[in-house]
C-alpha cells in the first residue's frame, strides 16, 4: 500500500522478420537501422545478467560507437519478437523519442503471461533479499496484531505470511505483501506511541487481503485490487477515518 500513488519508424502490426536462432545484437541493430535509418549503425554489445526481475539497462560507451545493452537472463528464452519489442523501448529511451505502442504492447502482453509471471516469482524467491525488521517492534507486536485482525475479520482462517517492519520508517510506502517472499512488510512509521492504531490494524488488514485476494492477470494489466478485494475492504470498521489518518501522514 503507498500513500498515494516521434514514434519509431515500426508500423502499427508490424512482423518481425527474425527468427529463434537470430542473435539479440542482430535483432538490436536491426531495430536501431529502423529508427535511425541515416545514422552508421553501432556496434552492439548484449548481455544476459542474473538480475532478480526482469531488468534491463543501455547506455552508450563513453568515447566509442558501442551501445551496451544488460537484460535479465529470464529473457534469454523469449520469442525474437518479444526481444525486438524490447529493444525497441530500450532504445527510444537512449534516444529519447517516443516508445512505439505497439512494441510496448506485445512486451507487456508477453510479461504477463501466467508463466512468466510463475518465473519472476520463483527468481525473486531464489535471487531476492528481504531486508526487514522482526515483528517483535518497541511498541506494537505484529504477530499479535494480525491474529487479532484474522479472528475478528477472517475467523481465523487466514494463512499467516511472515511479518516484519520495514528498515526505514517511510510515510510513501506504508505497507506491502511480497508473494515472492510471502511476506507482509509494514512501515516502521507505525511502531511509534504516537501513531494512531487504526490506521496500523488498517495498513495491516489491506495486506492481509491481498494474502486472501492474490492479484489476476486482465490481459497487459496485473490487477492487484480486485473487486472483490475492494468490496471486502470496505467493509472495515472506521475505513473512512483510517483513510483521513493515513492522509495526514
Amino acid at each position: 500500500m503507498r500513500a498515494r500513488e516521434r514514434r519509431s519508424g515500426a508500423a502499427a502490426g508490424h512482423e518481425t522478420p527474425y527468427t529463434p536462432h537470430d542473435g539479440p545484437e542482430a535483432i538490436f541493430r536491426e531495430r536501431f537501422r529502423r529508427l535511425k535509418p541515416r545514422t552508421e549503425t553501432p556496434t552492439f554489445e548484449v548481455r544476459f545478467r542474473p538480475y532478480a526481475s526482469l531488468r534491463s539497462t543501455i547506455k552508450m560507451q563513453p568515447g566509442s560507437r558501442t551501445i551496451q545493452v544488460n537484460l535479465s537472463d529470464m529473457l534469454r528464452d523469449a520469442p525474437a519478437d518479444v526481444l525486438d519489442s524490447l529493444a525497441a523501448m530500450l532504445l527510444s529511451k537512449l534516444y529519447r523519442q517516443r516508445i512505439p505502442k505497439d512494441a510496448r504492447r506485445r512486451y507487456e502482453l508477453w510479461t504477463h503471461t501466467q508463466a512468466v509471471q510463475d518465473r519472476m516469482l520463483a527468481v525473486r524467491r531464489e535471487r531476492g533479499r528481504k531486508h526487514v525488521l522482526p515483528p517483535a517492534g518497541i511498541v506494537h507486536d505484529l504477530d499479535a496484531l494480525f491474529d487479532t485482525l484474522n479472528l475478528r475479520h477472517f475467523a481465523g482462517r487466514l494463512r499467516k505470511p511472515s511479518l516484519g517492519w520495514s528498515l526505514r520508517a517511510s510515510r510513501r510506502r506504508l505497507g506491502h505483501y511480497d508473494p515472492a517472499h510471502d511476506m507482509i512488510v509494514i512501515s516502521r512509521i507505525f511502531d511509534r506511541a504516537r501513531a494512531p492504531e487504526l490506521a496500523l490494524e488498517y495498513v495491516l488488514f489491506h495486506e492481509m487481503l491481498h494474502v486472501k485476494h492474490p492479484a489476476e492477470l486482465r490481459g497487459t494489466r496485473r490487477c492487484v485490487h480486485t473487486p472483490d478485494f475492494q468490496a471486502e475492504e470496505r467493509k472495515f470498521p472506521g475505513y473512512e477515518r483510517a483513510k483521513e489518518l493515513l492522509r495526514s501522514l
